[in-house]
């Protein structure tokens, strides 16, 4: 009955702790962030016709 309680304990606790979201600049940083503690990435693409209009301000 006590190793169930402890069980129940440890998963709510597990729940309520933050979560570490990293966004990635390069393959190359998965590791570290994975060593560092991260739960979720995530990343994009902009495709090079975006980049190439010279009208198109990101702010």
């Amino acid at each position: 009955m006590e190793t169930q309680k402890r069980k129940q304990n440890e998963k709510e606790k597990a729940e309520r702790r933050m979560k570490i979201v990293a966004g990635l600049g390069s393959v190359d940083e998965y590791i570290p962030y994975v060593q560092a503690g991260a739960d979720e990435l995530f990343c994009g693409y902009v495709p090079y016709n975006w980049t190439k209009n010279t009208e198109l301000y990101f702010h």
